[in-house]
């Protein structure tokens, strides 16, 4: 497996790589909630996580969700920006 990393200048060259197939590689926490839907807010609420939710082919048949184009939702505190500008 390789890992490319883009940073100053170099991140000039992702228009021409970004059209290229992904694989990505998660670390999940289950039943956390955080104020600012990422791993750096307050958490603000916690669940215990159902065994049967842990079973290996339900975690499949849930990961097979993300597979293909996938529309995103940043997290509220993120920089968004649209044609190289921050928007609000």
């Amino acid at each position: 497996m390789s890992f490319l990393c883009l940073y100053g200048k170099g991140t000039k060259i992702s228009k021409y790589i970004i059209e290229h197939d992904k694989i990505y590689i998660a670390k999940i926490k289950l039943g956390t909630k955080t104020e600012t839907g990422d791993r750096e807010g307050k958490i603000i609420d916690e669940k215990e996580v159902e065994e049967k939710n842990l079973e290996e082919t339900r975690v499949k048949q849930e990961l097979k969700k993300f597979i293909g184009k996938q529309e995103q939702k940043p997290p509220m505190y993120s920089a968004i920006k649209v044609n190289r500008k921050k928007t609000i």
